[in-house]
């Protein structure tokens, strides 16, 4: 018995996804050599994304809908890049804040990092409006909104100092967080391709009104000219360094290993995503690209394997 945090009543927990397992199935069968990495053991291989005693039977089944129509009407079709624009119905925001509240609930037993008071009010604040409106007693997240923005390669004109693994991170990896700044507090949920940000302490919120999810109806798609603020980019960016340097401190035999597979499926890695965000690295950065900090070994293979599935503690 133990304390599910959506109801908030004792009962036994489930083993919850933070990231939903859709997310890590998806990596895997796309993926040239079938494995995930995290950034803390990179030399573990694994076949799904962390869980946790989170919520209970019940409300793993209030859950269950969304994603599974998520998934299917969005999420999988914009990966196998069937259109450029989506259509969703009250399921893109329940799902969407089902996602951003299990981050930050989980983060706030972890710890958040440095928040001000005015800030550690505001937390406290979204998760209860968010698991309101998860629950139905709310009709909207009101402040705390919920946005969507899609993600795709990124052309060789965004600066010198932009990560030479930037697009691999953008098209192949799953994270999320809280992301704490001086003037800013977002809850960041990246779903390979998509990114979802929660609003928690925002400036200037108004410019993202292209990303925001609606209550009942909406659109979502590379069509829209999404805001993402430069401190945000810099994070991604600061991402994308760290995936890189925890691939470059695999072992020898995990490079080996992964060299191996790589050559066993070589027909498969040319067709996939992978492949097209390593050569929008390749064309962005050069040989850079295969050597981001130190040794990654004499071929791709250092850094194609696997995809980078972050930690989800703050």
């Amino acid at each position: 018995m133990s304390f599910c945090r959506l109801c908030q009543q004792n009962r036994p927990l489930r083993d919850s996804h933070i990231i939903p397992r859709f997310v890590s199935k998806w990596l895997l069968d796309s993926s040239p050599t079938g494995g995930l990495r995290d950034l803390a053991t990179p030399n573990r291989r694994r076949q799904d994304t962390p869980t946790v005693p989170f919520l209970c039977p019940d409300c793993e089944q209030i859950f269950s809908p969304w994603e599974s129509t998520f998934a299917a009407r969005l999420f999988l079709p914009l990966h196998r890049n069937e259109a450029s624009s989506f259509t969703y119905d009250s399921w893109g925001l329940k799902f969407a804040s089902s996602i951003v509240w299990r981050v930050l609930t989980e983060s706030l037993e972890h710890g958040t990092g440095q928040l001000t008071l005015e800030q550690s009010r505001a937390v406290g604040v979204a998760e209860q409006t968010w698991r309101a409106f998860i629950l139905g007693t709310a009709r909207h997240p009101g402040r705390f909104e919920v946005h969507a923005i899609p993600l795709d390669t990124v052309s060789g004109n965004v600066g010198s100092d932009v990560s030479p693994f930037l697009n691999r991170y953008l098209l192949r990896s799953a994270a999320a967080e809280v992301v704490v700044g001086a003037k800013s507090v977002l809850v960041y949920s990246k779903l390979c391709r998509i990114l979802l940000v929660g609003h928690v302490v925002v400036e200037n919120q108004a410019r993202w009104r292209a990303s925001r999810l609606s209550v009942v109806q909406g659109t979502f798609g590379r069509d829209s000219d999404h805001y993402l603020p430069y401190s945000l980019q810099q994070y991604m960016n600061q991402c994308a360094m760290r995936c890189a340097e925890a691939l470059a401190s695999q072992s020898a035999m995990q490079k080996a290993k992964l060299r191996a597979r790589l050559e066993a499926n070589l027909p498969r890695l040319a067709g996939s995503e992978m492949f097209r965000a390593m050569r929008a690295d390749v064309a962005r950065s050069g040989s850079d690209a295969f050597a981001v900090t130190g040794d990654l070994s004499d071929s791709a293979a250092g850094t194609v394997e696997n995809d980078i599935v972050e930690p989800h503690d703050a």
